[in-house]
């Protein structure tokens, strides 16, 4: 009987490696939830800076497809952003595009897509027309 009763006590114990596991589980618990509060107190709210740039232009068919890199720069997502893309001539404006990006989150990049039925070399001006906040 004493020795089923040892063999009892020794099969509920826990085990050290289980109290360091939760020690480590703990802290890392801990450490997420102190570093959440932290972010929240001390990072400020700030507006979407939204940055345009052509990467390449590809020929389809009979039209020109331009990839836009769309970089958010500021501490605010942007959400709906609409992106335009002017070929401009000696007459001035030849023909426009617009693309709209659907969430742009801070310190990140998107691509958009214009289309176009003339070559945009060297012709090309984008910007961005609005956004609104998610």
């Amino acid at each position: 009987m004493a020795k089923q009763r040892r063999a009892a006590e020794r099969s509920s114990a826990t085990s050290p490696w289980e109290w360091v596991a939760a020690g480590v589980g703990g802290a890392m618990i801990c450490a997420a939830i102190g570093y959440m509060i932290w972010y929240g107190l001390t990072t400020r709210e700030g507006v979407p800076e939204l940055e345009l740039e052509p990467i390449a232009t590809t020929q389809v068919e009979a039209s020109y497809l331009v990839e836009v890199l769309v970089r958010n720069q500021g501490r605010a997502t942007a959400a709906a952003a609409e992106i335009e893309g002017q070929i401009t001539g000696p007459d001035g404006v030849l023909e426009t595009s617009e693309a709209t990006v659907d969430f742009v989150p801070p310190s990140s990049n998107r691509r958009a897509f214009l289309q176009f039925t003339h070559d945009p070399a060297g012709r090309l001006q984008l910007r961005v027309k609005g956004m609104s906040q998610p």
